[in-house]
């Protein structure tokens, strides 16, 4: 039992914990077989805190089962069961060799005079957007004056607010990955302890909710020349990975391409035969006539 201010919460059953993962899995696409009963109890009651739920698991479960993506129970749930791990730069060869090598290559078959368009899917708290950003600013021959939109999407609403803010603590710059040089200078603002991303950077990049086996959250987005997408379907089963590949393919212009990580280039098996390598990258270009 757990008492929650002055009551006690009833003790949640396998049956509710079982509920609850299928629950998370066909709403949010995220599979949980490797997760323990008290791995899951505790982020179903974290998800239970951050609604203001106070008892009845079970109920909870329901609710959220049956309810739509955007009510305060979905976002909870959103919250408590994402793992939120990113960093700046992170995997930065694969990143740079995206921006330097593919971006020209995609923008070679793109409407003119429109904006180059990047996403990054399951941005979390919203590094790897910035850094995207930053590795772009740093090569202005790929853009040759075109302007760039990035945009971040998402599951949790509180990653989402930090991504939005463009701020974030020392111990994000300290974990970052090699970037440009005296980037966090050029690129951020520091007060204390505290970096905030500077005016042009906030300028070329925004941030959405959207989930990536539910496409009706996504409409709103359009397509884009590249979509980045790591470290992200490996949470997926195999089920819910082919409607997140068809959702990601989805998103992408004919011409443009999708880029994954690299402990996923084997798992989109549906667009195996669009597969391109060098020697930092491997990603999908989606034919014209797609």
């Amino acid at each position: 039992m757990l008492e929650v201010r002055g009551q006690v919460a009833p003790a949640i059953g396998p049956e509710t914990l079982r509920a609850f993962a299928h629950a998370v899995r066909e709403r949010l696409g995220l599979a949980q077989p490797g997760r323990r009963f008290e791995v899951l109890g505790h982020r179903l009651r974290e998800a239970m805190r951050i609604a203001g739920w106070e008892c009845d698991p079970a109920a909870f479960v329901f609710a959220f089962a049956s309810g739509s993506d955007d009510e305060a129970i979905s976002l909870a749930v959103a919250d408590a069961i994402t793992n939120q791990e990113t960093s700046f730069f992170r995997d930065v060869r694969q990143l740079a060799a995206a921006m330097g090598e593919l971006v020209p290559e995609v923008m070679s078959s793109a409407p003119g005079g429109e904006p180059l368009r990047i996403l990054s899917a399951g941005c979390s708290t919203g590094e790897e957007v910035y850094s995207l950003a930053m590795l772009l600013l740093d090569r202005p021959q790929v853009l040759w004056g075109r302007r760039a939109q990035l945009v971040g999407i998402d599951v949790s609403s509180s990653a989402l607010e930090v991504a939005r803010s463009g701020c974030y603590r020392i111990g994000a710059i300290a974990r970052a990955g090699a970037g440009p040089g005296d980037w966090e200078r050029r690129y951020f603002a520091r007060e204390d302890e505290r970096f905030t991303a500077r005016p042009l950077l906030r300028s070329m990049t925004r941030f959405a909710r959207g989930n990536l086996v539910a496409p009706r959250t996504l409409g709103a987005l359009g397509r884009f020349d590249l979509v980045v997408c790591r470290n992200v379907l490996i949470y997926f089963d195999a089920e819910t990975l082919a409607r997140a590949v068809e959702t990601l393919v989805g998103l992408v212009r004919p011409g443009g391409a999708l880029v994954l990580g690299h402990a996923e280039s084997g798992m989109a098996t549906s667009i195996q035969g669009w597969m391109n390598r060098s020697p930092d990258l491997i990603w999908y270009r989606r034919p014209e006539d797609a």
